[in-house]
């Protein structure tokens, strides 16, 4: 973080180890073995007080826009939907990337 009224910096980085999925309600055979590779993940944001007690911030979660990897041989039929989606859903950091949000706040 860092501070020179009235711009302020932020940015955090996040390291996420190596992860595993093993989904215990299909078949030995069918069960997702998938998961994540190690992975550094960063936030970041700049904001700019406009006047006394307003703010405006625009910044990005999963800054550089890290998915998990495709997980396409992995074949479980789902029965709800009736296809496979085959990018992982359970990730530490999301599977949908990038984030980016601009905020307009007011403090009293």
């Amino acid at each position: 973080d860092w501070t020179r009224d009235p711009l302020s910096l932020r940015a955090a980085t996040t390291y996420y180890s190596r992860t595993l999925l093993l989904n215990s309600t299909y078949p030995t055979d069918a069960r997702y073995k998938g998961g994540s590779k190690p992975a550094f993940i960063t936030d970041a944001s700049i904001a700019y007080q406009v006047r006394d007690r307003v703010t405006l911030t625009i910044g990005a979660n999963n800054l550089f826009n890290k998915r998990a990897e495709n997980q396409a041989d992995i074949t479980i039929p789902l029965i709800t939907t009736g296809y496979v989606n085959p990018t992982p859903v359970q990730t530490p950091y999301g599977r949908g990337g990038r984030f980016s949000y601009v905020r307009l706040s007011y403090d009293w």
